[in-house]
């Protein structure tokens, strides 16, 4: 069952230079209990996704299509509605804690606040429930760190802050938005391992936005490739690292340093006048006459989607 339906998604930003096509098309189903990796590079669009989904893009954006979470159209309710899911329903890490979490509050009344304002807990309880929490996740002198300020953690343990403020709740779908971006490999061991907690304890879905190949494969079942606003490939983390259906992905992955560390020629496209047809052509070294005019359909094939031509 899908507990995240995204149909034909497009987002765009007007700006003084024109219309940024952020999202252009994109269609996605989000199984129940599975952890869905969302993998390009930075400026493809991937946080964009997330934020339309919370409701939380800026004045100047312009959407179309619909998101579904359990067959209530989100991109049709007021704000009210969705203060209502943000949160209890639907819980979000940000890739920057030091935005996202209170200077002035402590650690414990943030990841209790969600308890307070969804559950209508009770302050002293919804207190202890945070401690647990912190214990649960490992935190040494859980009680003490509950009373601490984001200024005195460090940039890994808000990180792990707002895991835990964004599951006390119990929500159905996390979105973890570049959750390990910036941290060291001992600090982004331990994230994984506490997002696995969370998938494990609380049955939560995970939609997992990053960059990071070694991550994606660690945590998530099935794996999403996007490159300019659009989905190039899906398919079961296995299949998709025993061999790469599109272009853009087989190249992305010899890009790695473990993995070859071949550029991939050329530069991303302007998301302000992306090309006609493909729009990875201009890089792809497979390019044929009519990637340059037609824009290719994601068909399936097997338990498999891809866009491009080759398959088509």
């Amino acid at each position: 069952m899908s507990c995240l339906h995204i149909k034909n998604l497009k987002v765009s930003f007007s700006t003084p230079l024109g219309l940024l096509k952020a999202v252009d098309g994109v269609s996605l189903d989000h199984v129940d209990g599975e952890t869905l990796a969302l993998v390009g590079e930075t400026g493809c669009g991937k946080s964009v996704i997330a934020r339309s989904v919370m409701g939380i893009l800026p004045d100047n954006a312009v959407l179309e299509g619909e998101i579904y979470y359990e067959e209530q159209n989100l991109l049709k309710m007021s704000e009210g509605e969705l203060a209502v899911i943000r949160g209890k329903e639907i819980g979000i890490v940000f890739q920057n804690p030091s935005l996202a979490l209170n200077p002035v509050h402590s650690i414990g009344r943030q990841i209790a606040e969600p308890l307070i304002v969804h559950d209508r807990m009770k302050k002293k309880e919804a207190l202890l429930r945070a401690v647990k929490l912190l214990e649960k996740m490992r935190f040494e002198e859980a009680e003490k760190h509950s009373r601490m300020f984001p200024f005195q953690f460090s940039g890994g343990m808000n990180q792990r802050v707002l895991i835990a403020a964004s599951v006390v709740a119990d929500p159905k779908l996390l979105i973890a938005d570049e959750p390990t971006k910036g941290l060291d490999a001992a600090l982004k061991a331990r994230i994984v391992e506490e997002l696995e907690i969370v998938k494990r304890f609380n049955g939560t879905s995970i939609l997992l936005i990053t960059h990071d190949f070694d991550l994606a494969e660690k945590l998530s079942d099935r794996i999403a490739i996007m490159y300019a606003g659009e989905i190039l490939e899906i398919s079961p983390l296995k299949d998709f690292f025993s061999q790469q259906m599109h272009p853009y992905s087989q190249a992305l992955l010899k890009s790695l340093p473990d993995r070859g560390f071949v550029p991939i020629p050329g530069a991303s496209p302007s998301m302000l006048n992306p090309p006609e047809g493909c729009k990875f052509h201009p890089r792809c070294p497979f390019m044929r006459e009519i990637c340059t005019r037609r824009r290719p359909s994601l068909v399936k094939i097997g338990g498999r989607e891809v866009r491009c031509v080759i398959y088509t």
